[in-house]
């Protein structure tokens, strides 16, 4: 199936009134994510805030080339392992300055909804599975684990960065309105600052607290240093340590106070990657991952926290360091 392109969209936003409804809104989600009603059909959106200032300058038409460019990636065949939603193109929402992805929901979510029940099908997040009374067995986190090592990698393959790998962007969708909660299906949401993985690329950077605690401790020691591969591994082995934990990283790292609150200075963030890798520490953090998971799946959260992936390929390291060795672990 093509990708649409995402000026038909637009085209149509700017001449009908109201042409999509808004359902309901995923909690706490940045970016602001929303489950709407789409020329009859259900569908997910998510928005990226911009400057409307630097958006005007003669510079601001590569902020709009790489949002296409995002919306054409996402719009395209992609392989099951990618394990993200098909986008069914943009617009810009002048008013609130905001571009819009919008997207098909996951084929196991396309049912007939009956109308009223249309909100139970809103995704949650894997932070708000962590923070809820949801218990998911060892098999079923390690297994996620595995679908989201290989979405990352499947990611890299295309020649893309997401930028955005956090428990607040994986999304789980029902399969319909009584389906019980599941970690089977994950879907990697938040592109908002994706962009090719390039020399001559370059993308916004996210500057809220909980979300620089997944951003690698180079990238927040110096605001020029451009975002690589590294620093991906780097925020999926944060997610891993979440979900050997079940617990979103900003509670497990309560006991260090410097690293709570808003006021909380990049300076301080950046000692995160220290602390999860002292073995020395009273917390023993990488300890208490192999307690939980087992040796070979705290192997794999250091190798990602550390980056030690060597010179080679740096792909093929990771798929065999990360990918083959979660692979591994399932049970």
């Amino acid at each position: 199936m093509e990708a649409i392109r995402p000026i038909l969209l637009q085209e149509l936003f700017e001449t009908t009134p109201n042409p999509m409804s808004v359902i309901s809104t995923v909690p706490s989600a940045l970016p602001p994510k929303r489950l709407a009603k789409y020329q009859n059909e259900l569908v997910f959106v998510e928005m990226k805030s911009y400057d409307a200032a630097l958006a005007a300058q003669p510079s601001g038409s590569e902020i709009y080339k790489r949002v296409s460019e995002i919306a054409l990636m996402l719009g395209s065949p992609q392989p099951g392992d990618l394990r993200v939603l098909r986008c069914r193109g943009w617009y810009e929402d002048i008013r609130s300055h905001h571009f819009c992805f919008v997207f098909h929901l996951p084929p196991e979510s396309t049912v007939n909804v009956e109308p009223g029940w249309e909100e139970r099908m809103t995704p949650k997040s894997l932070w708000a599975y962590i923070l809820s009374d949801y218990l998911p067995s060892l098999t079923a986190r390690i297994r996620l684990a595995c679908l989201l090592a290989k979405s990352v990698y499947n990611i890299h393959a295309t020649g893309w960065l997401h930028k955005g790998v956090r428990s607040e962007n994986i999304l789980f969708f029902p399969a319909n309105p009584n389906a019980p909660r599941s970690l089977d299906s994950p879907r990697l949401a938040g592109f908002d600052f994706a962009r090719r993985d390039g020399p001559n690329e370059h993308s916004e950077k996210p500057i809220n607290t909980d979300t620089n605690l997944y951003r690698h401790p180079d990238a927040l020691r110096d605001p020029t240093t451009r975002f690589t591969k590294i620093h991906e591994y780097y925020s999926l082995g944060i997610v891993l340590v979440e979900i050997a934990q079940w617990r979103p990283m900003r509670h497990i790292m309560r006991n260090h106070q410097n690293l709570q609150g808003v006021e909380c200075k990049e300076n301080d963030i950046k000692d995160v990657q220290g602390i999860l890798l002292d073995i020395n520490s009273e917390e023993n953090y990488l300890g208490d991952v192999e307690f939980r998971m087992g040796t070979i799946y705290r192997g794999v959260v250091e190798l990602c926290l550390r980056g030690n992936f060597g010179s080679g390929d740096l792909l093929a390291a990771f798929s065999e360091g990360v990918v083959a060795q979660l692979d591994r672990c399932v049970i």
